[in-house]
């Protein structure tokens, strides 16, 4: 439990405050300054002052207090003014140039990407210039700069971590950005086509098929129509959507647009409306 020379704010515990330069206000930490001050943000690199919380004593960024002697945080990096007793084994990244946490060991820094990534990505995953300079696709904020560990999905559309993990409980597999699938689907598309071989469509769209864009891929295709989804017929991905045109019949090898669409479609949808009544 922290006592009264610890100064716990829901971002670190530490026995230190940051003199901000700019306002020359003293802060928990830079998180802490940025909730209450408006008009200007709180550098971490030109924070040169701080200010002992067990004798409030004033003075030049150090490991400890000249005065009292307490150590600021058992973890300390004077570059970041980064000050931390909690263990989230810290680390600071010179290719970075800021601290990280989760240990050093477990990371490896990309200097193409510019950001550290975990370490089963080293061979693993498709380098593009300046990365983390993006920010995240579904929170907006800062990619480098954040204190979580990147994801890094096929498309390199990167996201927090936990912005990740957030999607994938709602059940979102594509990237906000782009479309692709962000993981891999092969058990989800299987158990799609097992989905689609016992929901049987009409007779009269025996031999229906249409046009269809893969976003994973980036692939058009002619496929099989079918109201529970279109299967990609290139890689097997069911992330497609219809392209441009109406549907087709199969005649042999070849394929005609079905003027009869727009009819059949609100046939077929009265049929499931009636059925559903019925039930």
């Amino acid at each position: 439990m922290a006592g009264a020379e610890t100064v716990a704010c829901t971002h670190y515990t530490r026995h230190c405050k940051l003199e901000c330069p700019e306002c020359l206000e003293s802060f928990p930490c830079r998180f802490c300054h940025d909730e209450a001050i408006t008009g200007h943000s709180l550098d971490r690199f030109k924070v040169t002052t701080l200010v002992c919380v067990k004798c409030n004593h004033r003075q030049p960024k150090a490991l400890k207090c000249s005065e009292c002697d307490i150590v600021f945080g058992k973890y300390g990096c004077l570059q970041c003014s980064l000050f931390d007793d909690s263990d989230n084994g810290q680390f600071h990244c010179s290719g970075c140039q800021l601290c990280r946490i989760g240990g050093r060991d477990k990371f490896f820094h990309c200097n193409t990407c510019g950001l550290c990534l975990a370490l089963d990505l080293r061979d693993n995953h498709q380098c593009l210039e300046g990365a983390s300079k993006r920010t995240c696709a579904v929170c907006l904020e800062d990619i480098h700069t954040a204190r979580e560990s990147a994801f890094v999905p096929p498309c390199q559309h990167l996201l927090h971590n936990t912005c990740y993990t957030q999607m994938m409980k709602k059940g979102t597999t594509s990237c906000p950005t782009c479309g692709k699938s962000m993981c891999d689907m092969s058990k989800v598309w299987a158990e799609k086509d097992e989905q689609l071989y016992e929901t049987a469509m009409p007779s009269e769209y025996t031999g229906v098929c249409c046009r269809a864009l893969c976003k994973d891929c980036n692939k058009e295709s002619v496929v099989k129509f079918h109201i529970e989804g279109l299967k990609c017929k290139r890689c097997g991905s069911y992330n497609t959507t219809r392209s441009a045109g109406g549907l087709l019949r199969k005649k042999g090898k070849d394929t005609a647009l079905l003027e009869e669409y727009a009819e059949e479609m609100r046939r077929f949808r009265l049929r499931e409306r009636l059925a559903e009544e019925r039930n």
